[in-house]
């Protein structure tokens, strides 16, 4: 979605296969993107728990802004329970150079969610979601 847009993107992995945090860092620091987008799927005991959220570094204003304007679109068009844009001091964003966002989509412990995850179009919409929040932070 992004490349139709003009970006250039790169992607850490493009296969099912584990890539370590601190090699998905260093791949990010050395290409050096404006902006690192994380995007994961989160798990968790209760199955009844479903959400999408977004979570950006301690104190980094534009990561905030980016992670309001890519959570709002996505809470938009998948309509998932709004579990809210968060200030985190995780890892991946703690340690790129830039600023990051990371994304937890949905819950795969939740069957509904699991089901929506496993449909193409589902993952294409939080996909375009995703660009649509990049592109109306990049528009301010």
């Amino acid at each position: 979605e992004a490349k139709k847009c003009g970006a250039s993107v790169f992607l850490t992995r493009d296969k099912n296969e584990f890539v370590s945090l601190s090699e998905r860092v260093r791949i990010s620091n050395q290409k050096k993107p404006d902006i690192t987008i994380s995007i994961h799927q989160n798990i968790f005991s209760d199955e009844k728990v479903g959400g999408t959220e977004t979570f950006y570094y301690l104190g980094d204003v534009e990561g905030k802004k980016i992670s309001e304007y890519i959570h709002r679109e996505l809470i938009s068009s998948l309509k998932t329970s709004d579990l809210g844009v968060k200030e985190a001091d995780l890892y991946m964003l703690r340690e790129t150079n830039n600023s990051c966002v990371l994304i937890n989509v949905a819950f795969l412990s939740n069957p509904e969610e699991e089901r929506m995850l496993s449909e193409p179009g589902f993952r294409q919409k939080a996909a375009a979601a995703i660009v649509t929040g990049i592109e109306c932070y990049y528009q301010e």
